[in-house]
């Protein structure tokens, strides 16, 4: 009779083991860890040995994808061993799926690519290395041309947006890089571009938005409540395109991530990716430099000839306005980076996770604009199609035929601007949020002038704007983050209501722990915004069911029992029921109410491309960015006239008001609007824009 002699690894204590097993992974980290399977295989002791506990998977996680950007927003939820093996199955699964080619159904596509876009959104140089390992930026860019081109509504002819074209485009613009747009061929670029036209410039048919940008303020009142009065419940008229402005909500999805089974997620815009990767395509051919066109702008003064010169067109040329993502490096070690790119999508995510209804106010308050993001030296395009043509389209229900950037004519215009921000902070008296247009719906109409009310000066000082509106003065400070914050604890009513505590705590599904901010309420930083203390139940890094957590670890390598037989793979935690984890925020009170905007063309850029001054606001609920554009001798004055008066003209230069979203920190994507001549109740002429902070500027 055979006897089989224990393994030499049964010597090993659990630790060494552990360590054996990380190393491993490490030598190949890229896809799933399939290097440990042949160790698990070696005999059950090792076995049983390395799936007893959830901290190895934790750490393999911490050694192939980016864990910084999970800790930092969801705090300790983010940072518990059985969390992290979780989302290392979910991570894992995504990869094999795109490896494999996409071979699979729908749902287990749609799966994937929200697994992927989460990924990108916590990307410190991990999480996209992986992405390109599995093939994703390769089928996603075939998927996204083949379902522009072939899925399109049955009755109009214009391409179909749901949640996977969505994902799909945000995963395509995260993985764009200059190689990889530079080797695309000169016909596949220009046939990409048409392709994501009537999502780039058509905002009367795709959202821009996660809420109309006719309201200055959000949540709207429910349309369900019995003490609603019709005059408060939002109002769409039926166009050729449908209703406008569209109420319909956002895809909304329950996806699986870190500590929650079943996280509601709003899925992104899929508008703001096309503008994206359309301009960034746009952008690879440089502009040919007019050889008529004075040499400089010491040249055109002594000529008396006004406009752009060679210098300003090569300016153009070389700044970006679609800034690539910041992709970051493959590091080494397990922590993560504190301060890695994923920090540009904070805001980003927050929008994802609070923005899925228009009706309600997130749980608890976060920040969906940081502080400065507009501030400084902006530089970009606006797409204009020709007038005529696209009014034509308003009431043109099918696409047309030749529909494409000649048909009607597009043309594009630089846009420059320099920004300050200032800051209402309590107990200063911030502005109103502005009016609405009258009984009969909802419509705001202080859209037309940046959300901003009616206005009649607008005094800068040293440190501090005053803002003149229906004989009251509003003070906001200049936001600079090289000095501290005029916020006294002293005298802010927020901090008085807590007997002097500038320390706000917030509990999520706890209503009496939610402090109201009004168009505030964000944190005073993303430092702050990271102070979290931990209410869950939460064991640590014991916790994950042996049986489960073999399976998983065989799932992600592709040879699970419960996947071959086309069953749920799910991992059961046993360390208390999901309905016992709740977040509790703790962050410092900053008393900023409100956030305004003030700018103009600097001289040299107004010499070239025409002056003009600026004015905005920020839409708190989700970020939201407006910004009226005045001709630039315009005064600072926006009186409750109506777009039609003499004043919204000058030279034959309306008023435009942008609205968009600062993306990824670094650039901003949203839609113009002609304001001259307009009713902001029904569509009107607009376009696309997309904009870059210039560095250091």
């Amino acid at each position: 009779m055979t006897s089989t002699q224990p393994s030499i690894l049964h010597r090993f204590p659990h630790e060494l083991l552990t360590e054996i097993a990380v190393h491993l992974v490490a030598l190949d980290p890229l896809g799933p860890p399939s290097a440990l399977v042949p160790l698990f295989l070696t005999c059950k002791h090792t076995h049983a040995t390395l799936t007893s506990s959830s901290s190895l998977f934790a750490r393999i996680f911490r050694t192939q994808f980016d864990p910084a950007a999970s800790a930092r927003r969801l705090g300790p939820h983010g940072s518990h061993a059985p969390y992290l093996a979780d989302q290392l199955k979910h991570y894992s699964q995504a990869l094999s799926f795109f490896r494999s080619g996409g071979t699979g159904n729908k749902n287990q596509f749609v799966n994937a690519l929200w697994q992927a876009y989460i990924m990108c959104l916590e990307n410190d140089g991990r999480n996209i290395a992986q992405l390109e390992w599995a093939g994703a930026p390769d089928l996603v860019d075939r998927f996204v041309r083949g379902r522009l081109a072939n899925d399109r509504l049955a009755q109009t002819g214009w391409p179909r947006e749901d949640e996977a074209i969505s994902l799909a485009l945000w995963v395509m613009w995260f993985t764009s890089t200059p190689d990889r747009l530079s080797a695309e061929p000169t016909t596949a670029r220009g046939e990409l571009a048409n392709l994501l036209l009537p999502l780039v410039n058509l905002p009367f048919r795709y959202a821009h938005a996660y809420a109309p940008a006719h309201h200055a303020t959000l949540p709207l009142p429910s349309p369900t409540s019995a003490n609603t009065p019709p005059s408060a419940i939002p109002h769409s008229i039926i166009t050729a395109h449908g209703a406008y402005p569209s109420y319909a909500q956002r895809n909304v999805a329950e996806v699986p991530h870190f500590d929650r089974h079943a996280r509601e997620l709003c899925a992104p815009l899929a508008s703001t990716a096309a503008k994206l990767i359309w301009f960034s395509r746009r952008e690879v051919v440089p502009l040919g430099v007019p050889p008529h066109l004075p040499l400089n702008r010491a040249e055109a003064i002594a000529n008396r000839r006004q406009g752009p010169t060679q210098a300003d067109v090569r300016e153009l040329t070389e700044n970006k306005h679609a800034r690539l993502v910041e992709r970051g490096e493959w590091y080494d070690g397990e922590d993560g980076l504190q301060n890695g790119p994923s920090v540009r999508w904070d805001d980003d995510w927050w929008r994802a996770v609070d923005c899925t209804d228009m009706f309600s106010k997130p749980s608890i308050t976060r920040t969906h604009y940081s502080y400065g993001l507009m501030r400084g030296l902006w530089q970009g395009r606006l797409l204009m199609p020709e007038e005529t043509g696209f009014r034509n389209l308003l009431v043109t229900p099918t696409m047309p035929a030749g529909f494409s950037e000649l048909n009607p004519m597009c043309a594009a215009s630089p846009v420059f601007m320099r920004l300050r921000e200032h800051h209402s902070i309590d107990p200063a008296d911030p502005l109103a949020p502005g009016y609405t247009f009258g009984a009969a719906n909802g419509i705001d109409t202080s859209l037309w002038r940046g959300w901003l009310p009616g206005t009649r000066s607008w005094v800068d000082s040293q440190h501090t704007m005053t803002i003149m509106s229906h004989g009251q003065p509003h003070t906001y400070a200049h936001y600079d983050p090289g000095r501290p914050s005029v916020h006294d604890k002293a005298t802010c009513r927020g901090c008085l209501e807590r007997s002097g505590d500038d320390v706000i705590i917030e509990r999520e599904h706890d209503e009496e722990y939610i402090q109201d901010q009004g168009m505030g309420g964000q944190p005073a930083s993303d430092e702050q915004d990271g102070q979290w203390e931990d209410e869950s139940m939460s064991s640590g890094d014991e916790g994950m069911a042996v049986d489960a957590t073999i399976e998983m670890m065989y799932e992600s390598v592709g040879l699970g029992r419960r996947q071959a037989a086309g069953e749920e793979a799910d991992v059961e935690m046993t360390d208390g029921s999901e309905a016992s984890e709740e977040y509790c925020v703790r962050r410092r009170c900053d008393g900023v109410q409100d956030i305004v905007f003030s700018g103009e063309t600097d001289l040299a850029h107004g010499l070239a491309w025409n002056h003009y001054r600026f004015l905005g606001r920020v839409r708190t609920w989700d970020g939201l960015v407006a910004i009226l554009r005045l001709p630039g001798g315009a005064p600072l004055v926006a009186n409750a006239g109506e777009p039609t008066d003499a004043h919204h003209n000058e030279n034959g230069i309306g008023w435009w008001v942008f609205t968009g979203y600062v993306v990824g920190g670094r650039n901003f994507v949203g839609t113009w609007r002609s304001v001259t001549g307009g009713d902001p109740r029904v569509p009107g002429w607009e376009g696309a824009v997309v904009m870059s902070r210039r560095d250091g500027e």
